[in-house]
C-alpha cells in the first residue's frame, strides 16, 4: 500500500515559532503510515553575516543555524532552501509530497497556484475576518508587514493576494490552542475543517537545549528573590516597547530579579539577559511573566499557574489573545500607549494590582488558570491528527473533480 507523503513547511521568517510546532506534530504521527519530510530554512555564516548587515536581528539568525537544527531529529530534503518561491517548488519536485503541512508559509499560497497541492495550514487567531472598525481587529496582522516581500516568480503570470486571510486558504486547519481563547470566526467552511491541538510546544526534556550555565548560576544567585520573566519574542526583543526599559527598572526597585529578552542597555546584578531560555523551567520558577501574547508565549503562564502582564503590540492576532486572557481574568493587558510615560504609568498600576492581589490577581486566579489548563489538556487528548489529514486530503480530491 502506498504511504502518503506529507511535506512539513516551516514560515521562512519567524523561526523557531513556526517550526515547533511542526516538530509536534511530526511526532504524533503513527509509525509507519507516512513518508515524511521537512524543508527548512537554513543560513549559512555567510548568509547570516549578510542578512545581519541589512537589519536581520542576528539573536533571531541562530535558529536558522546547523547549531539549532541539529537537536530536532526530523526527516530533512537534502535541499538548501532560500526565501522565495522557486526554493518551494524544487522541493515538491525533489519530494513530491500528497500533503503539504505547513505553519505560516506564506510563500505555499503562491507556490500552489503554480503547482497545485493539497495543504494542512496551521492558523491562529487574527488570521481570518475581516479587520473591524474597533478594537483589535481594527490593527495589521504581525505577519501584515511581510506581505509586501512577496512577489510572483517570472515567467508566471497571475495576482499575489492582498488579505492575510487568502495567505491561509487550505484544505484544513488546525488550530494550536483551545475553543476559548483562539476564536477564528472567519473560518472557511464555519470550521468544520478545522481542529483544535491544544498548545503545539517542546515539553522540559526538549527545552535542555536552551539550558545555559550562565542562567543556572543567576537562577541560583537570586534563590530567594521573586523572578519576573520579561519577553518580547524573538522579532521583537530588539526594539523594545516604548517605556520598557522604565518598566525593568520598576521591577528591579521592588526587588524582582529579572530575565529578559528586551536587547536593553541595562547592567544590574539581579537582571539578567538571555536569548532563548527554557521556557518551562523558568516559567515555573517565576512569580509573574511579561509577555506579548505571542502564539506559544501566552500557554506557558496557564501552563504552570502563573500571574502575567501583557503588552500591547498594535497587531491584531496578538491584541485579540491578549484581549480574551484579560477578559476571562487571567492576566492584566496593557494596551500599547502612545508615549513612553503612559506605557510606564499603565505598569505601575499593573504591579500595583498584582502586589494587592486586586484583579485579575485576586484569590480565585489560580481556580481560573486551572480550569484554562484542563481545557489545554482535554484539547490536546482529542486532538486527532489523522481525521486532519484525511480530511485535508479528501478536500483535495473534491477540488480537482472541479479543477
Amino acid at each position: 500500500m502506498t504511504r502518503t507523503r506529507i511535506l512539513f513547511l516551516p514560515c521562512f521568517f519567524g523561526m523557531p515559532s513556526h517550526f515547533i510546532p511542526l516538530v509536534k506534530l511530526y511526532q504524533r504521527l503513527p509509525k509507519g503510515r507516512y513518508d515524511v519530510a521537512f524543508f527548512l530554512p537554513r543560513m549559512s555564516p555567510k548568509d547570516i553575516a549578510a542578512q545581519t548587515a541589512a537589519g536581520f536581528n542576528q539573536a533571531a539568525a541562530y535558529y536558522y543555524s546547523d547549531e539549532f537544527l541539529s537537536h530536532f531529529d526530523v526527516p530533512t530534503i537534502d535541499l538548501e532552501q532560500r526565501f522565495g518561491v522557486v526554493n518551494e517548488l524544487a522541493a515538491y519536485r525533489k519530494f513530491s509530497p500528497d500533503l503539504i503541512v505547513d505553519d505560516s508559509s506564506l510563500t505555499t499560497a503562491l507556490a500552489r497556484r503554480i503547482q497545485w497541492r493539497p495543504r494542512l495550514a496551521i492558523a491562529r487567531t487574527g488570521v481570518f475576518g475581516s479587520a473591524a472598525a474597533q478594537g483589535p481587529g481594527r490593527y495589521p496582522h504581525s505577519l501584515s508587514a511581510m506581505l509586501e516581500m512577496y512577489r510572483v516568480p517570472p515567467p508566471f503570470r497571475f495576482e499575489v493576494p492582498r488579505s492575510i486571510d487568502a495567505y491561509f486558504e487550505a484544505e484544513a486547519h488546525i488550530i494550536p490552542g483551545v475553543r476559548s481563547l483562539e476564536s477564528l470566526p472567519g473560518l472557511p467552511d464555519e470550521g468544520r475543517r478545522a481542529f483544535y491541538s491544544g498548545p503545539l510546544t517542546l515539553d522540559e526534556r526538549e527545552e535542555t537545549i536552551f539550558h545555559s550555565g550562565p542562567l543556572s548560576k543567576f537562577i541560583e544567585a537570586v534563590r530567594g528573590r521573586r523572578i519576573a520573566y520579561v519577553t518580547l519574542g524573538v522579532d521583537a526583543a530588539k526594539s523594545p516597547h516604548a517605556g520598557i526599559g522604565r518598566c525593568l527598572r520598576e521591577l528591579l526597585r521592588r526587588d524582582f530579579a529579572v530575565v529578559t529578552n528586551v536587547e536593553i542597555a541595562l547592567q544590574h546584578e539581579y537582571c539578567f539577559h538571555s536569548k532563548a531560555v527554557p521556557m518551562h523551567d523558568l516559567c515555573s520558577r517565576a512569580s509573574l511573566i511579561v509577555h506579548v501574547a505571542g502564539s506559544a508565549t501566552y500557554h506557558y503562564p496557564i501552563l504552570h499557574g502563573k500571574p502575567a502582564i501583557t503588552l500591547g503590540t498594535h497587531c491584531r492576532d496578538r491584541e485579540q489573545i491578549a484581549w480574551t486572557l484579560c477578559a476571562r481574568g487571567l492576566s492584566q493587558h496593557i494596551p500599547a500607549p502612545a508615549t513612553a510615560e503612559a506605557c510606564y504609568e499603565f505598569f505601575v498600576d499593573a504591579l500595583d494590582r498584582f502586589e494587592s492581589s486586586r484583579a485579575p490577581f485576586d484569590a480565585e486566579l489560580a481556580s481560573r488558570l486551572s480550569a484554562c489548563r484542563l481545557e489545554m489538556a482535554d484539547a490536546s487528548a482529542r486532538f486527532d491528527l489523522d481525521a486532519a489529514i484525511e480530511a485535508a486530503l479528501a478536500q483535495g480530491e473534491a477540488h480537482r473533480a472541479v479543477m
